[in-house]
């Protein structure tokens, strides 16, 4: 895994007992010595701190024009986000590829920070171009390797907050709300993910030192414990994040697998009782450790979301697999 990039917390991972797998590009925590249902288990319970410096970040800056082109671009209305507000939402590629899981922070009226799973770094980036190079008021800024990123969450974790002194506690006081603070002399853009009676969750993005710094002190607090890319994975589900598509006569279902076994993207979906028409593929794949089995997001035709039960097949796999959520976003 030499070739692989490493966040500047990697030695502190190291330290606290993680596992590590090399995954697109990069060293990904996968658990720590507790295990993923240990980490989940604590986030619902207590607080997790998650090293997110992998995801891939830019900054685009744009005109009004440029604004209603790009919401062709994204699944939200941008110019409906006023300045200092957090989105979680999709992108929509000219390919007609969506990229799920993206995070958009209103820095200004037509500023635009965005992180996106590290996965789709390559081809965004060219996506980026090839517009920057149509578009003269459109520019970039790719901020992949300058910033950081810590996820802070869990049911107690506006507690932890409130345990640091630094803290301005009035910016971290409702969902959706982004901006730049300075904590401990050290300038971080952050977003409030969540915040109820149930949860809390922010994410905070800096420079080395301020990411080093933030982890320190956040590590070093009760009752906070690091988290690995498992238990994210699943918390996602559990936290409600949506899953977008870019077919309207289709809608998006999570599935849960009877045993741990994961399935590659692309694997075809059938209907209990009917092995021979596919009406949907799997999308993504990932172990839950909280109901200690893999689960997948699908793409499935409208008229068959009803149904409760499918077989998941390609030429080496044939499982069962169950509806547990629906995401019907049209």
């Amino acid at each position: 895994m030499a070739d692989y990039n490493k966040s500047i917390l990697y030695d502190y991972h190291i330290e606290s007992g993680a596992k590590f797998a090399p995954a697109h590009t990069w060293h990904l925590v996968q658990h720590y010595a507790d295990g993923a249902i240990e980490e989940q288990i604590h986030a619902e319970k207590h607080a997790v701190i998650f090293d997110n410096s992998h995801l891939t970040k830019y900054r685009l800056t744009y005109n009004q024009d440029i604004e209603k082109i790009l919401n062709d671009f994204f699944f939200v209305d941008l110019g409906k986000i006023g300045a200092s507000e957090y989105v979680e939402s999709a992108i929509k590629l000219t390919s007609g590829q969506v990229i799920n899981f993206v995070q958009l922070l209103k820095m200004g009226e037509f500023d635009l920070f965005i992180a996106l799973p590290c996965e789709y770094k390559k081809i965004m980036e060219q996506e980026l171009k090839t517009f920057a190079d149509k578009q003269k008021n459109f520019a970039y800024y790719d901020l992949t390797y300058d910033l950081e990123a810590i996820y802070l969450g869990g049911k107690e974790a506006y507690s932890v907050l409130e345990q640091q002194a630094d803290f301005p506690l009035d910016f971290f006081s409702d969902s959706g709300k982004c901006g730049v603070v300075t904590i401990n002399d050290y300038r971080y853009i952050v977003a409030v993910i969540e915040k109820s009676d149930s949860y809390f969750a922010c994410q905070f993005f800096a420079t080395d030192d301020g990411i080093e710094d933030l982890w320190i002190n956040l590590y070093n607090t009760d009752p906070v414990k690091p988290m690995g890319t498992i238990a994210a994975e699943s918390l996602k589900l559990d936290r409600g994040v949506k899953y977008y598509l870019a077919d309207v006569n289709k809608v998006a279902a999570v599935l849960q697998l009877p045993s741990r076994r994961q399935v590659y993207p692309g694997t075809s979906i059938y209907c209990e009782d009917d092995e021979n028409n596919a009406i949907g593929r799997v999308a993504r794949s990932y172990y839950s450790p909280k109901f200690n089995c893999g689960m997948v997001y699908a793409e499935i035709d409208k008229n068959h979301a009803e149904n409760k039960k499918f077989m998941l097949k390609s030429e080496n796999i044939c499982i069962k697999a169950e509806i547990i959520k629906i995401f019907d976003l049209t």
